[in-house]
């Protein structure tokens, strides 16, 4: 397999172990020193990614890439030629939280969801109640007002719009 230019260069790099320690700095930053985690995160082997903090492997450019884009907030400027900060400002990580504490908060909110849906239900229920003990109401007091006056049936309309509007300014 033909190796482009770059990685040529980087291979006969006399810089390759300080490559090597970057990439070690970068595995205790963003890691935690875990080489598991480090080569998981890489999708390569574990003994691979110890054999590239080591300097037992050579440092292509696929490899600084990769390490650019499994960790955005690593600084490319840092990684290639050693300037500025290791972590860009923006992109620096959020603290991640603990997997416990992160299972425990979710269960908590899936509980608290589940018990605001039951008491959207039941809410429901009791304005469908109300909806229809309103229309009886409105049916009783239209049956009142024809038997009292003899009202028409555009006259109690009216007095059940009026005591509509009363009810609601209360």
């Amino acid at each position: 397999m033909k190796k482009d230019k770059a990685e040529r260069m980087l291979q006969n790099n006399p810089k390759l172990s300080e490559y090597s320690k970057k990439l070690g700095i970068v595995r205790a930053e963003l890691c935690g020193g875990d080489n598991k985690v480090f080569a998981e995160k890489l999708g390569v082997s574990t003994a691979y990614s110890s054999a590239l903090c080591n300097a037992k492997e050579p440092i292509t450019q696929r490899t600084l890439e990769k390490i650019l884009t499994t960790f955005p907030e690593v600084n490319r400027s840092w990684l290639y030629f050693g300037e500025g900060e290791m972590l860009i400002a923006e992109a620096a990580p959020k603290p991640r939280r603990n997997i416990v504490e992160a299972s425990t908060k979710d269960i908590a909110s899936e509980a608290q969801v589940a018990l605001l849906r039951d008491i959207l239900r039941e809410k429901d229920k009791q304005i469908a109640e109300l909806t229809a003990d309103n229309a009886l109401l409105r049916k009783e007091l239209r049956e009142l007002l024809y038997e009292k006056e003899g009202a028409t049936a555009e006259t109690s309309e009216q007095h059940i719009s009026t005591a509509t509007e009363l009810s609601t300014t209360l």
